[in-house]
């Protein structure tokens, strides 16, 4: 059995999600102190608090991944978007959690961070109709990503983004509105840019799992793959679905495992054609 662990981004952490077992993990605890953050995970997305929210997420899945692993369940691959990405590389062992805490400290003290509206929309029908919503999307000058071929999230300008929260729910699609801006969004371009300068000459090392990009579309096989596409995670949205569709067609991966923090990712999977049974690390631990 082949298996990927799944790294959600923000809208992994909703207020209707338990979970307290993973922040009762011994992990949890030891990569909190590491990266100087508390116990306490807040489920808001500031200017205030853009950093440590961020941070608490990697924690989670860090600890998840390694709490799933201590009980025998052993990912070869990995894949995530937004602030999963970066929980990825760090299991994978590209930075240590560590020198992501000193990254973080480097960091300017007022961050460019502007507000602004993310949505996440949800159709029951995919093919020809997401298409078109995503064009529309574009065309109201919102940034758009695909986590699943029935959710697309769109993010930008808060007048923008309620016109289409608007137009699509005209056309029975559910739409709620997630924590905070995405960094990707167009107003996050000087956050964007501080993030992507620093990693130029940020510390890395080869991932020891194969690390499936939701950003570039590929397996990142090198150090500056990983450099290039951590960079392009803020200022680019990315396609989740494709991504897992990669993992499954040509990597051949039949086992999906969700660390969380809560079961986004496994609700994602259950919208392919045929559904998958993803796993949640809220069950298995």
């Amino acid at each position: 059995m082949t298996t990927a662990f799944l790294f959600p981004g923000l809208d992994a952490l909703r207020r209707d999600d338990d979970f307290q077992s993973l922040r009762a993990l011994p992990e949890f605890a030891a990569h909190a102190a590491t990266l100087g953050i508390g116990l306490e995970v807040e489920v808001r997305f500031s200017r205030a608090a853009i950093v440590t929210t961020s941070l608490a997420i990697v924690a989670l899945q860090t600890a998840s991944a390694q709490a799933l692993e201590r009980r025998g369940v052993v990912a070869g691959f990995a894949c995530g978007y937004s602030i999963g990405d970066v929980a990825r590389s760090a299991h994978a062992g590209c930075f240590s959690l560590d020198e992501l805490g000193a990254f973080t400290r480097a960091l300017p003290g007022e961050l460019p961070f502007a507000e602004g509206s993310t949505v996440a929309a949800t159709t029951q029908t995919a093919g020809d109709e997401v298409v078109r919503s995503i064009e529309r999307l574009l065309e109201l000058g919102l940034t758009v990503s695909r986590l699943s071929p029935r959710v697309l999230t769109f993010a930008g300008d808060r007048a923008a983004a309620e016109r289409a929260t608007a137009e699509l729910r005209a056309r029975r699609w559910r739409a709620r509105e997630l924590i905070g801006c995405v960094l990707h969004a167009p107003a996050q371009r000087g956050l964007a840019a501080v993030l992507a300068h620093g990693l130029r000459t940020a510390p890395l090392r080869a991932p020891c799992h194969v690390l499936e990009s939701a950003v570039s579309g590929r397996a990142l096989a090198s150090i500056e793959d990983l450099r290039d596409e951590l960079a392009a995670n803020a200022r680019m949205p990315c396609d989740f679905a494709a991504a897992v569709e990669r993992l499954r067609a040509v990597h051949g991966v039949t086992r999906f495992v969700d660390v969380g923090p809560g079961r986004s990712a496994q609700r994602l999977l259950r919208h392919f054609d045929p559904p998958i049974e993803a796993e949640s690390a809220l069950d298995l631990l």
